[in-house]
């Protein structure tokens, strides 16, 4: 039998397409099953049910994965209870967390003296191999000659077809009355 959806090949039998799991045979979902899945809801707080297919989270609730539409046949064998999606959870972010931090590069810190050629090297170098550079900075004017800087990077870095993407974040504590005064951490990454 062929998958309606991709075109894979399965077995005459087969509910599921072993492919992209689509569902052959179509069943409306009763009644009585959305109450179940209600009601185990309300029973198993906090706790998912993790897709066989695809290893995605989806709510208890939920007869089918929500990323691939794999249906759930049995969700009580596949249900992660509250503890274990919150540690999944810490997993996954500090994974994603660890990944950028190892893709920024070490800052350099401006001042309005600071040669821009010298800047521009830096930053040019940092965002051609793949990382993320960090300028720190602080005071009016400083601001301004980071900003012409990368300004003119990114009129460079255009010719050869990238684009730049800044984020800016605040270094300063507390509240700050003069433009003097504020420190700045801005992020620049090239696509």
């Amino acid at each position: 039998m062929k998958c309606p959806k991709c075109q894979a090949e399965n077995s005459d039998d087969a509910q599921y397409c072993s492919l992209c799991f689509a569902r052959f045979h179509f069943e409306i979902r009763s009644g009585e099953a959305d109450q179940a899945g209600k009601e185990m809801a309300e029973k198993h707080k906090g706790a998912q049910l993790k897709c066989p297919g695809c290893g995605e989270l989806t709510p208890l609730d939920s007869p089918f994965c929500l990323k691939c539409a794999f249906v759930f046949e049995d969700p009580e064998s596949i249900m992660v209870d509250a503890a274990e999606v919150e540690e999944m959870h810490k997993r996954r972010n500090g994974l994603k967390r660890h990944e950028e931090d190892e893709m920024m590069a070490a800052p350099l810190i401006l001042t309005k003296e600071s040669d821009g050629n010298e800047i521009m090297r830096h930053i040019g170098d940092a965002v051609n191999r793949g990382y993320k550079a960090r300028v720190h900075v602080g005071g009016r004017n400083g601001i301004t000659h980071a900003l012409k800087v990368i300004a003119l990077l990114g009129e460079d870095l255009a010719k050869a077809g990238k684009q730049i993407y800044l984020r800016v974040n605040l270094i300063s504590e507390g509240v700050v009355v003069e433009l003097d005064d504020v420190e700045l951490e801005i992020i620049i990454e090239a696509r």
